[in-house]
């Protein structure tokens, strides 16, 4: 990233990392260098926080000059920070699986494409229909043609972090059941991944609503077991 840098910021760079360190280097030299190495967002409180390959530093401005001790620190985490993290580089793969009597939809939680993946029951005819019995609902629980449809479900999980069931509040949340037993004799390492079933009123919920719920769920702390 350094080579990148040309001119003022090359030199102020360059200064940071001088034997023996350098006693000029001015705070906005470093924020103007810091600005083309990567994010600068200034605070209310005076401060200012860069981030750099998915890490963070915080530093506080005073006088006109850099103190020797914050040169060390600011050398440190540009040193640290020059190759991105595996933490930015590998994002958590937290998915939201909605399900009901007509279907399922997976979100991909916190992904710029909101669009979620479609998976509809088979048609024991062959056609790309829903399945529907005397009641209305799509298909039975039990049965070949059910089991495959959560079988299309569970496929579409390979590779998550972290799983939140979202099921229907009105007599529909027997889906998650029937997915989750399904995974706990089939995909045992699957289960694992779920943090959470929610029920919602499918009919009434809106999808920026789901995405609040989900937010709520994948940021609360770990409770120890």
């Amino acid at each position: 990233m350094q080579s990148k840098l040309s001119g003022q910021h090359h030199q102020t760079y360059q200064s940071i990392f001088r034997h023996p360190i350098s006693h000029n280097i001015e705070w906005r030299a470093l924020l103007a260098m810091f600005n083309e190495l990567g994010d600068v967002v200034e605070e209310s409180n005076g401060k200012f926080k860069f981030t750099r390959n998915g890490q963070t530093i915080t530093l506080h401005p005073q006088g006109k000059e850099i103190e020797i001790e914050e040169v060390m620190h600011i050398r440190h985490f540009l040193d640290g920070s020059a190759k991105p993290s595996p933490e930015a580089s590998n994002p958590p793969q937290d998915l939201i699986v909605v399900i009901d009597h007509a279907g399922a939809r997976i979100y991909r939680h916190g992904a710029e494409d909101k669009q979620p993946i479609h998976i509809e029951p088979i048609d024991p005819s062959g056609h790309d229909q829903q399945v529907h019995n005397s009641m209305g609902r799509s298909g039975k629980s039990e049965g070949p043609y059910r089991t495959q449809f959560y079988e299309n479900v569970i496929s579409k999980l390979e590779g998550a972090d972290r799983i939140l069931m979202v099921g229907d509040g009105h007599g529909s949340s027997s889906e998650i059941e029937h997915l989750v037993e399904l995974m706990k004799e089939r995909h045992p390492d699957l289960i694992k991944k779920i943090i959470g079933e929610e029920t919602m009123d499918l009919s009434h919920t809106t999808e920026p609503e789901i995405h609040a719920k989900a937010l709520e769920v994948f940021t609360r702390p770990l409770i120890p077991a």
